[in-house]
């Protein structure tokens, strides 16, 4: 989880910079929005090795339902963020949204190809 935590605060500083030098300002439902993608990466990675080690083929099976986890909740948090965001803060939290999610995605899908690669210790 180490290499989670640490992209997380690579993004973290990511935003704040990004934040900064649009002159926005810098809101506690960015720093929410992050801590749920640190949160539920770390959570269906561990259930991903997990069915890594004990089922490989099911492994596949706990992929794609992560991809349709990770995208419905994210949808259904998403939804009412923006309903209460207004003007240019809907704009930058919807962006700043969907910029983390494909971050995330990315991070997710090269952290468990290295688990492929290398078995599911990692």
């Amino acid at each position: 989880m180490i290499p989670l935590l640490l992209f997380g605060a690579f993004c973290t500083l990511a935003v704040w910079f990004l934040l900064h030098f649009m002159d926005r300002p810098i809101e506690a439902v960015h720093f929410a929005i992050l801590a749920y993608f640190i949160l539920i990466t770390g959570a269906l990675h561990i259930w991903q090795v997990q069915g890594l080690a004990t089922d490989p083929k099911g492994f596949v099976r706990r992929f794609m339902a992560s991809l349709v986890i990770k995208l419905v909740v994210s949808l259904a948090l998403l939804v009412p963020i923006l309903m209460r965001s207004t003007g240019d803060a809907f704009f930058t939290t919807g962006l700043l949204f969907a910029g983390l999610y494909l971050a995330f995605l990315v991070f997710s899908a090269i952290r468990l190809t290295d688990a492929l690669r290398n078995g599911p210790g990692t």
